[in-house]
């Protein structure tokens, strides 16, 4: 089971740069960003998507929480030359990566390489947690 977070911590955005000042650039936006966070302020829900928000961003790596309410999808798509990962954190998904499927929970990861088809389905009754990575950076 996930950490308990209480139902007001939950942002109502879908802006991955939700931590931001309103019109910062993205240099801006790497350069105000915390090295420590707990990743319960991150979590938020957008039942016409799904959620996503950035925590750190460099030229190197892009590191994220994305978050999908029961039923939600992201859709399959690849990073051009870029890895991936999720880390669950809460919830239950169904990962697809090129053409293997599994079920993960709290503490699992997925991985697709570079230029890898990759999807997830919120497969559960509460809300998928997961944190991401994609390296390098995604411009």
């Amino acid at each position: 089971m996930g950490a308990q977070r209480s139902p007001d911590a939950r942002h109502q955005t879908n802006n991955r740069y939700a931590n931001a000042a309103p019109g910062a650039s993205k240099l801006e936006i790497k350069d105000t960003m915390e090295p420590f966070t707990d990743y319960r302020a991150h979590i938020g829900t957008d039942l016409a998507r799904f959620y996503k928000t950035t925590l750190f961003q460099s030229e190197r790596m892009l590191l994220g929480m994305d978050c999908l309410e029961p039923g939600q999808a992201q859709t399959a798509h690849q990073h051009a030359g870029r890895d991936k990962f999720y880390f669950v954190v809460e919830g239950r998904g169904t990962f697809t990566i090129g053409t293997d499927q599994r079920d993960l929970g709290p503490g699992e990861i997925a991985w697709a390489g570079a230029d890898v088809s990759h999807s997830v389905a919120n497969t559960g009754d509460a809300t998928l947690v997961m944190l991401i990575g994609i390296a390098p950076e995604p411009n």
